[in-house]
């Protein structure tokens, strides 16, 4: 995936450079060698380095290499140990967060399955209930989760569904 980036990188990089020097060859270069240039770069493996130290040759250029002041903690975890769950669950948090006011959370718990619907539901209404005292022995069960079918839908469905 690293070794991707920086080739796609570079493909970019060298597409960028070949047409501003394709227009007028002489009269571009000749602009650019009369200029300084800085190629600055941060390698965390040494891949962009030698990147950087090839642009810089061919340029004629300067280079400075970005370095961080402290090295990244051994013990951090940050978004190096993603799993199927816990992205997972990152998802439903940022879906929780991003469609709170929006109306569609609804439709977030049902897409995520039965069980997740009905344990969100009841776990809110539980935590909530020494707030909300209509909560007070409440709970959502199987049978109580489904929304009613549009009458038009049944209209369409010429004896398909029954209303009961």
């Amino acid at each position: 995936m690293k070794r991707t980036l920086i080739i796609a990188t570079l493909a970019i990089m060298s597409l960028f450079g070949t047409t501003a020097c394709a227009q007028k060859k002489g009269e571009n270069m000749n602009s650019l060698n009369n200029k300084k240039v800085l190629v600055a770069y941060f390698s965390w493996s040494g891949n962009t380095k030698a990147a950087a130290d090839y642009i810089a040759q061919k340029l004629n250029a300067d280079q400075f290499e970005i370095v961080r002041e402290a090295d990244y903690p051994t013990d951090y975890d940050g978004n190096l140990a993603w799993t199927k769950d816990r992205a997972r669950m990152a998802l439903r948090m940022e879906r929780r967060l991003e469609l709170a006011l929006e109306g569609n959370r609804w439709f977030d718990l049902v897409r995520w399955g039965n069980d997740y619907l009905i344990n969100t539901i009841n776990t809110y209404m539980t935590e909530e209930a020494p707030l909300r005292p209509y909560y007070n022995g409440r709970s959502v069960t199987a049978s109580e989760i489904f929304l009613p079918v549009p009458l038009a839908e049944i209209d369409n469905a010429n004896g398909l569904y029954k209303q009961y």
